[in-house]
């Protein structure tokens, strides 16, 4: 498995967990939906950028 291809997949689901985490303590932190739901964004916008680099990686750069 490739070092980007690791990322990707780690990230994804870091963003799925930070979702599900902020959905889940609404009831005991008053801010924790938009607070998991801005760490998963990022996570997910960094898994797209990892995936971007493993495919980059994979076929070889045209530029």
């Amino acid at each position: 498995m490739n070092k980007y291809q690791r990322q990707a997949v780690v990230f994804s689901l870091l963003g799925a967990a930070f979702i599900a985490g902020g959905m889940g303590m609404k009831d005991y932190v008053t801010f924790s939906p938009l607070i998991g739901w801005l760490f998963g964004l990022f996570c997910q916008i960094i898994a797209l950028l990892s995936a971007i680099k493993w495919n980059r990686d994979e076929r070889g750069s045209t530029n």
